[in-house]
């Protein structure tokens, strides 16, 4: 709908990370944080809800991030919803993400 397209297309961004071409890994964390800080706390909850019908790999990488930018977040069923046993990897240098071992995501070089 009209309401709910940009935050559908946000976590289409992180589903499709590793996908889009002449990416530069640090500019694309930080505009992405920047754009879950912007949402109201309403619009970040409401984002939560659809990002569990999303792949496990847009799951890791929106919670990571969400986790990192906007602090306090209650990220816990993102957590939950994930393999303990799966790993997801994404070409991000270890200081734009630090907090992805928490999430299981590999980062690659």
């Amino acid at each position: 709908t009209d309401d709910n397209y940009y935050l559908l297309g946000l976590l289409d961004a992180f589903k499709d990370f590793n996908l889009i071409a002449d990416l530069s890994a640090e500019s694309a964390i930080k505009l992405l944080g920047n754009k879950l800080i912007e949402l109201t706390e309403k619009k970040r909850k409401e984002m939560l809800q659809y990002a569990l019908k999303y792949p496990p790999r847009a799951r890791a990488l929106f919670g990571a991030v969400l986790e990192l930018f906007v602090i306090g977040t209650d990220v816990s069923s993102l957590k939950e919803s994930l393999n303990p046993l799966s790993e997801y990897k994404f070409r991000i240098p270890e200081d734009v993400l630090p907090n992805a071992e928490n999430w299981r995501i590999k980062l690659e070089k």
